[in-house]
């Protein structure tokens, strides 16, 4: 990416926003080129600055002044990437997609739309309120109805795309749909509001501090002031443009110490404040009036304000947007953490309309997934609202399609995986103890019968695999099950330590919670990630539980014999040797392998520490993992060496030999490829696990049936049209497959995803 523009890093900037902040009102061009140079070097820094530097000069040649960022900058890059059709309508340039989903996460979409809309349609004699109002039906409506996230448009795909009538999704969680520039439009309404719902949670504060440190911004940054300096910035960017006061700005439009959107002002009757993705439209008009104003006085006061409003709006991207250049769950995690997005979660009616594109036909069905409260009266308001709320959108969906394409929906209750509490006098009691609740009132809510309890066809157990093992949800799952629940789906395998941490997380997934045919597992990015380059990025060695080493082997050892790998049985006594002299170090007694595999398979899944059939040893073992005393050691740091034991050919053979037991079961795997992406261990999209299991499918070998799902389209700037986009680009135009093999792959994925879809009752 070192010869992409460096104006994709214009909203990186972090700075220059803080000499605006320190009381500059404005910057040098050329301190900001060197800057957004710096910024482009960020993404790797084992290319040498000869190239940096002199590439990026060559791409900021034309940039003279501050104000050519804008209408020169942002204009080569947009025409770099998006084209317009006949019908005014923008899309990506298919051969370009895969990296346009990259620099998304560093500038917002919208401003490069805005920027390919002024330089292919405005003109100078746009000045009164009815040649605005017309521009804005004719080109920024469609472009941004709902969402700014635009799409390619190859031709084989959208027949596809056509014949399928919308693309299901099969994993997208509720409470993380909203884009960043929806979420920022609703934190600018009422940010006193909004901003106290993070301001109040502790941990929240401390992991906003942590993300501000990590962009180089002073922990203590006032996110307040920016907010409200944004919002004077907007009311000023109007006052230019229009030649008005600002106290004539807000009159009724006044909502708290925000309002809707200033620009909306001279277009009345085309906003809905209960619909927040409607101002995405003014704020698309804002960039492009501001474009010609910059353009017609470049050297104006606005130039830099505008700057500055960017720059703020992109910090508010950068907590709210996983980058390219965060890896990991933990980095995930941190955004939800921060609550930034809560005030933006309440109302569903936005999500469903965002997700369905801008044209309302991107989705056929969706399961939601939401995290279940313990109150059955909770659940059930919370449900109720989702329901009147996607009926609403079903109201605007008919009203504005053409065509009529059926949309459906249901809902998966996940339990969240938490750390282990300091007071737990076992371990995950507290957890435990949570999870029952909400596992009676998820009963409850399904004997109930209601209509709204009927869309509750499934269970699921997400967030970090590094907090909670399978084993502690095992119970409530066979019990859900019992009870009527007949679809169940685990995220596993998504981030770990070794390589075997997550291909052992997807096995006692499958095991403790008794998953059977139909059932799914999420990411499993485990059974694909590329070893050779996983060990590259952790390096020669690293730390990791002692306990969790001794079960990853205690796992293979098992699955071996279980599988019947001949391959590699003559590692069977290393292992055996391996997992006892850990036992007794972990334990305090040297145990035999059949008493420590019976209290590993066997009792480690239930609720009950002892089971007088099994042996004494066994039950001991138990005891022990189950007891506060034991667990110090048991989480205790060992060095291993990356190379330990398993070859990487021996670690690609226990990857293939896992699927090919999913493969028999008929457990489908939900695959998220901006998600995966994103979270896993990926220096280019080469080693995508999707395009191996395509590979391996491609030569023969036994692979479960693949789904794919957006995980959490707001974070990671997606929607579910663009993630099956992405798919057919890549394989296109960068694996050089042939446009009828991935159109037929797709077809495969579509097929699985109508075939293994969790219905309503």
């Amino acid at each position: 990416m070192v010869t992409i523009s460096p104006i994709i890093h214009l909203q990186q900037d972090f700075f220059s926003l803080i000499d605006y902040m320190n009381g500059k009102s404005q910057i040098d061009c050329d301190i900001i080129k060197r800057r957004l140079i710096n910024c482009r070097r960020s993404l790797s820094v084992y290319i040498p600055d000869h190239y940096y530097e002199y590439t990026g000069k060559q791409l900021l040649d034309s940039i003279k002044y501050t104000s050519d960022l804008f209408i020169k900058g942002c204009i080569e890059l947009s025409n770099n990437f998006l084209d317009m059709d006949e019908n005014n309508i923008i899309y990506v340039k298919e051969e370009k997609f895969c990296q346009w989903e990259d620099i998304i996460t560093c500038i917002s979409p919208l401003i490069l739309i805005s920027s390919k809309i002024f330089e292919e349609k405005f003109k100078k004699n746009i000045c009164s309120q009815s040649d605005i109002r017309t521009f804005f039906s004719t080109y920024i409506v469609p472009n941004c109805r709902y969402t700014s996230l635009v799409a390619p448009r190859p031709i084989p795909f959208i027949k596809e795309f056509q014949k399928e009538k919308g693309f299901i999704d099969l994993h997208s969680h509720i409470n993380g749909i909203l884009e960043s520039e929806n979420v920022w439009q609703i934190l600018l309404q009422n940010p006193e509001k909004n901003l106290n719902i993070f301001y109040k949670e502790d941990g929240g504060k401390l992991v906003i501090q942590k993300k501000l440190e990590q962009i180089g911004l002073p922990a203590d940054t006032n996110l307040r002031c920016l907010i409200y300096e944004a919002i004077r910035l907007r009311s000023d960017f109007f006052s230019a443009v229009f030649c008005t006061g600002k106290n004539e700005l807000f009159g009724n439009n006044k909502t708290g110490s925000g309002c809707i959107h200033p620009f909306s002002f001279i277009l009345t009757g085309e906003t809905n404040i209960a619909i927040p993705n409607t101002i995405l439209r003014f704020e698309c008009l804002m960039y492009v009036l501001i474009f010609n104003y910059i353009k017609n006085n470049g050297k104006s006061v606005i130039v830099h304000k505008f700057h500055k409003y960017i720059l703020i709006k992109g910090l508010f991207h950068h907590l709210l947007t996983q980058t390219i250049t965060e890896f990991g769950f933990s980095q995930f995690q941190n955004i939800t953490i921060t609550k930034i997005r809560d005030f933006g979660e309440k109302s569903q009616l936005g999500k469903f309309l965002q997700i369905a594109g801008n044209d309302l036909n991107y989705t056929s069905f969706t399961e939601f997934r939401f995290s279940p409260k313990e109150s059955v009266d909770e659940n059930k308001k919370m449900l109720k609202k989702i329901g009147s709320d996607w009926q609403h959108f079903l109201e605007i969906k008919r009203k504005n399609l053409k065509e009529d394409y059926k949309v459906d929906y249901c809902l998966t209750a996940h339990f969240i995986k938490k750390k282990m509490k300091s007071n737990d006098n076992k371990p995950y009691e507290s957890l435990r103890v949570e999870i029952r609740k909400k596992t009676n009132a998820l009963v409850t809510i399904k004997k109930g019968g209601d209509d709204i309890a009927k869309r509750v066809v499934a269970v699921d157990a997400a967030a970090s695999e590094f907090d909670t093992p399978p084993e502690i949800f095992a119970p409530s799952f066979r019990m859900l099950r019992k009870e009527g629940f007949k679809h169940f789906t685990y995220h596993a395998g998504e981030d770990f330590f070794h390589v075997l941490s997550g291909l052992r997380a997807i096995y006692e997934a499958v095991e403790f919670c008794e998953l059977r045919k139909g059932d799914r597992i999420g990411h499993a990015s485990a059974a694909g990630v590329d070893i050779e380059q996983w060990k590259e990025i952790i390096g020669e060695s690293f730390f990791l539980p002692a306990g969790e080493w001794a079960d990853n082997l205690l796992f293979v050892y098992h699955f071996i014999v279980k599988a019947k790998i001949n391959e590699l049985e003559t590692k069977l006594p290393i292992l055996s040797d391996k997992i006892i002299k850990l036992y007794a170090e972990i334990f305090d007694k040297s145990y035999l392998m059949p008493d420590i595999v019976l209290a590993w398979k066997v009792l480690r899944k239930e609720d009950n520490i002892k089971d007088n059939t099994l042996s004494h040893d066994a039950n001991e073992i138990n005891e022990k993992y189950q007891s506060m005393k034991f667990r110090k050691k048991y989480i205790a740091p060992l060095e291993i060496n990356s190379d330990e034991v398993f070859t990487n050919n021996e670690l690609v053979l226990l990857q293939k030999k896992l699927l090919e037991y999913l493969h028999k079961k008929e457990i489908i795997i939900e695959v998220l490829p901006t998600s995966n992406l994103r979270i896993g261990y990926h220096f280019t999209l080469q080693t995508y696990q999707l395009f191996t299991w395509y590979q391996w499918k491609k030569e023969g070998l036994p692979i479960p049936p693949i789904v794919l799902g957006t995980d959490d389209p707001g974070i990671f700037a997606t929607n579910i049209y663009n993630e099956y986009a992405f798919v057919y680009c890549f394989l296109v135009y960068e694996k050089k497959q042939t446009r009828s093999d991935v159109i037929q792959f797709i077809r495969f994925l579509c097929e699985n995803s109508l075939n293994y879809e969790f219905l309503p009752a």
